[in-house]
C-alpha cells in the first residue's frame, strides 16, 4: 500500500475510493449479507484511509418489500 501512495504521490493524483458494488447489500434484510457486504464496505473505507483518499463512494445496495 505505501508503494501505491507513494505513486500517487509522485504523480500528485487526487485519491479517490469505489467501495464494491457487486454483490454486497448493506440494506440487505438477511442478516449474513448485511454482516458481510457492512465488513466489504468498511475494508474499502480502511483502504482508502491508507490512501488518504479525499473522496469514497459506497453503494447502499437495494431493498425489496
Amino acid at each position: 500500500m505505501q508503494a501505491t501512495r507513494e505513486t500517487l504521490d509522485d504523480l500528485v493524483l487526487k485519491r479517490t475510493v469505489n467501495s464494491p458494488s457487486r454483490d454486497v447489500n448493506i440494506t440487505s434484510s438477511n442478516p449474513g449479507i448485511r454482516r458481510e457486504s457492512m465488513q466489504q464496505s468498511i475494508e474499502a473505507l480502511e483502504i482508502a484511509a491508507q490512501l488518504e483518499a479525499i473522496v469514497v463512494t459506497v453503494h447502499p445496495g437495494w431493498m425489496f418489500t
